[in-house]
């Protein structure tokens, strides 16, 4: 099994992944049975659901925290890392989903494949196989080219019991979003997305409607950190990996009002372009 070449202080990014699920949270999953509403102990339930993050210095490379959706307490666990250097390889990592759970995948890169999705019937990340799609992987969306690129993907997560998930060959990094799949179930099939590629700070969101769970994904190039989500939770916050790049994800709980901007504060001398990706997930 490959493993990841760069560590964050004394603990190995493949390591984060076990490290989240010791965090947790306090408040109790609801499952997704019954149709009452109780106000009153969701609210209880969400309050005591303590947000735990993976952090090395400013680099956050994993979450976990939970939130209210349709009554329900949704509890949700990130890991991811990047690598370096430039030519080293991610390989195989260990996620938190257990069968069940929804996981969905952020990758960013350099030289990553042309702008047409979905990327894996041509050249995803240069590779000729169909990785991510062989992993029971759906493509959700893309945006980018050769220089900056940002993919989404989702799997309805059903085993084994030890969840490994082989990365393209060419992605520099990657963050794995799981939502307890005993919290909720998604309306795959009405996934939408919007993208967005500019240049500049602070940072455009893409345009989207809708009112659930919303995660939006930036690769910047060069190497930005994003300071200020307007009201998202950040699950990954890593740069100055590849030739100098950096990918931000975040979390918009459902009824969280999406900004128009984001605070971000750049950490090299070259470009300010940069590629997004914003989708929004209903659920039954």
């Amino acid at each position: 099994m490959k493993t990841i070449k760069r560590t964050f202080g004394a603990v190995s990014a493949a390591a984060i992944p076990a490290l989240l699920l010791l965090a947790g949270c306090l408040g109790s999953p609801s499952g997704d049975t019954g149709e009452q509403d109780n106000s009153d102990s969701q609210d209880e339930a969400v309050s005591s659901c303590i947000p735990s993050k993976t952090k090395s210095g400013d680099y956050i490379q994993g979450a976990s925290g939970c939130f209210s959706w349709a009554g329900k307490t949704v509890h949700y666990t990130s890991a991811g890392a990047a690598v370096f250097p430039y030519d080293g390889i991610i390989g195989t990592v260990t996620s938190p989903a257990v069968p069940g759970d929804w996981e969905i995948v952020a990758l960013g890169a350099s030289h990553g494949g042309d702008t047409n999705p979905p990327q894996e019937v041509n050249t995803v990340f240069k590779t000729t196989t169909t990785k991510m799609v062989a992993q029971g992987f759906t493509l959700i969306g893309d945006q980018g080219e050769l220089d900056k690129k940002v993919e989404l993907w989702f799997r309805h997560y059903k085993g084994p019991i030890v969840n490994k998930i082989a990365v393209p060959t060419d992605a520099k990094s990657y963050n794995i979003l799981v939502l307890k799949g005993t919290d909720v179930r998604l309306k795959s099939e009405l996934f939408t997305h919007s993208r967005i590629e500019s240049s500049g700070e602070p940072w455009t969101v893409p345009s989207l409607t809708g009112s659930d769970l919303k995660i939006l994904a930036y690769f910047g190039d060069d190497s930005v950190q994003v300071t200020n989500t307007q009201g998202g939770e950040l699950l990954f916050n890593e740069w100055g990996f590849g030739d100098g790049d950096s990918l931000n994800v975040m979390l918009y709980a459902p009824g969280s009002a999406l900004p128009s901007k984001i605070g971000v504060v750049n950490h090299a001398i070259g470009g300010r372009q940069y590629v997004g990706i914003l989708a929004n997930f209903p659920r039954f």
